[in-house]
């Protein structure tokens, strides 16, 4: 019965925000574009949702770390943000470190996170546009990070699905700001989550606290960045 609530919330929002950007056409007569990229015609070959394959990406590096097919040491080498990482030339680490998460909960809490503005984002955008800003937040997070790693002498490493997510929520924003979603259990509007998550990530003055917040701005900035360019294409 609440899955059944919850779907009907998700669809009648991104019903609402797809009817605006039509100019309220009517969804029944809009044909969508014919001229599929190569992107396009690769993730519609996936039998579910690209949502649940990142979910399940992160899941996956989270077993192997627990089970012992990837040591610790590996993992702080190749999937995770540091100054030496970057050093060392292994530049796709922004990437990898996006699909880690050392703590269960931390894991838990941004996948089910994900998995609501996930499809949310999936019914509104496509595919393709999950996808994209998936690998524009986590990239343009890890830059902000590293920038501000640079500036206060931090050498440790990061890493989680934090800046992805910000780049998704910023995207929701600038489409319908107004837009209804439920995060975890609580019902409300996007950009009331998207505040409140920078501003706890931002709630304990240590360095950890530092690094985070410049994660989910970074994000943040990636995902209006992308939302900018993009606009008139979608």
């Amino acid at each position: 019965m609440f899955r059944n609530a919850f779907n009907k919330v998700l669809f009648n929002s991104a019903r609402k925000t797809i009817e605006n950007r039509l100019s309220c056409q009517n969804m029944l007569t809009y044909k969508p574009r014919q001229n599929f990229s190569r992107t396009d015609r690769f993730l519609k070959n996936f039998k579910q949702p690209i949502y649940l394959h990142l979910v399940g990406a992160n899941l996956v590096v989270y077993l192997a770390w627990k089970t012992g097919l990837l040591s610790e040491k590996f993992l702080d080498g190749h999937f995770a943000i540091s100054l030496d990482a970057i050093d060392r030339g292994r530049f796709y680490t922004p990437l990898t470190s996006s699909f880690f998460h050392p703590d269960f909960q931390n894991l838990t809490l941004k996948m089910l996170i994900l998995s609501t503005i996930g499809r949310l984002t999936e019914m509104i955008g496509g595919r393709k546009v999950l996808l994209h800003l998936y690998l524009v937040g986590a990239f343009s997070s890890a830059f902000l990070v590293c920038i501000v790693n640079k500036h206060n002498n931090i050498y440790s490493s990061s890493a989680g699905a934090g800046g992805a997510i910000a780049a998704i929520i910023a995207y929701l924003i600038l489409n319908d700001p107004n837009l209804f979603s439920i995060m975890l259990v609580y019902p409300g509007p996007v950009w009331l989550f998207g505040t409140v998550s920078l501003g706890l990530s931002f709630l304990n003055d240590d360095g950890a606290a530092l690094v985070r917040g410049s994660s989910y701005l970074g994000g943040l900035v990636g995902g209006a960045l992308y939302f900018l360019l993009t606009r008139k294409r979608f």
